[in-house]
């Protein structure tokens, strides 16, 4: 197997991997009814989760969120032209609350910036600009039992256009 290089850190991974960004209002102690934006957008399929926060009291399990339906979401481009739009998620006839689907692939234009904008209860609201990540396809995964029984995972790309430095992680 070729490697390039090597990180022992499974966080490496998940950071290069994820799009998911912490964020951290400054609301106080009311925590209930903050928007929650979850989702991944990419030319293959797009997919967006709204909820909102909720007060947590004895009545209430962790796993309970109020979920946004009727939304409006669009992916834009930074010149504000709409290049899709996610509509609400149904199977079989029935309408999945707070999930949101871009039925068609997306073409996206290397070094242009895009952002999701949603109209949700007559309000606005639009994430940052971004730049897509382009990722390389994955050449290998491989994977070691050690000794303490613990799995090592090793996952080797290259990057033929050589704009990404990381080529091979092992977790």
């Amino acid at each position: 197997m070729k490697k390039y290089a090597i990180f022992p850190l499974s966080g490496i991974l998940l950071l290069v991997l994820s799009c998911i960004s912490e964020y951290a209002p400054k609301i106080g102690n009311n925590t209930a009814g903050v928007l929650v934006v979850e989702g991944v957008i990419s030319d293959t399929g797009t997919f967006v989760k709204l909820s909102r926060t909720v007060k947590m009291d004895d009545s209430l399990s962790i796993f309970e969120s109020e979920f946004v339906d009727n939304a409006t979401i669009h992916v834009i481009d930074e010149g504000f032209n709409v290049i899709a739009v996610a509509e609400q998620q149904k199977i079989d006839g029935l309408t999945i609350s707070g999930a949101y689907i871009v039925k068609d692939s997306i073409s996206f234009t290397p070094g242009k910036k895009y952002a999701l904008d949603m109209q949700i209860g007559g309000k606005q609201y639009r994430s940052d600009f971004v730049t897509p990540v382009f990722t390389p396809e994955i050449d290998e995964v491989n994977w070691r039992l050690n000794d303490d029984y613990s799995i090592d995972f090793f996952v080797s790309t290259h990057d033929s256009e050589k704009t990404n430095q990381l080529l091979s992680v092992e977790f």
